[in-house]
């Protein structure tokens, strides 16, 4: 692999790792760590797309400001300007207690959709050798006795 390749393969990893938490967060009903998850999600398989095409990565937690960079490469991203937007909303301000944001099971559902819906676009320009591994475990049948 180089090490375009490389560092593109960690950030998606992370986003894999993100998508992950997401669900576990949503099973305990903890919709506010799931959207923030969600937003990292995004987050992170843009910016994976973006170390892969050696762009510069910005110290940003806002989704349209990477979309916008990354449209330059493939015009395609426009389409999820508006999911960006409502992503990037839960990048601080759902961790804390005074905020304003929804933090509901249909927001989650929504939050889930939109991220999921950037990474796996993301993913599709990408090359299979840095996509995180889609291997599942399998759960062994217990012995009888």
């Amino acid at each position: 692999m180089t090490p375009l390749e490389e560092t593109a393969k960690e950030w998606l990893d992370k986003a894999d790792h993100d998508l992950k938490a997401a669900k576990l967060c949503a099973r305990g009903k903890l919709f506010d760590i799931s959207l923030f998850h969600c937003q990292q999600l995004a987050e992170k398989a843009l910016k994976g797309f973006l170390a892969y095409h050696n762009q510069p990565i910005e110290k940003t937690h806002k989704i349209e400001k990477l979309l916008e960079q990354a449209e330059r490469i493939e015009s395609g991203f426009i389409l999820w300007k508006a999911a960006g937007k409502v992503l990037s909303e839960y990048a601080v301000l759902s961790r804390y207690p005074d905020s304003r944001l929804d933090v509901s099971r249909k927001a989650y559902a929504n939050g889930l959709k939109f991220a999921t819906k950037i990474y796996e676009y993301s993913l599709a320009l990408l090359p299979k050798i840095i996509r995180p591994s889609l291997k599942r475990r399998v759960r062994k049948k217990p012995k009888k006795k």
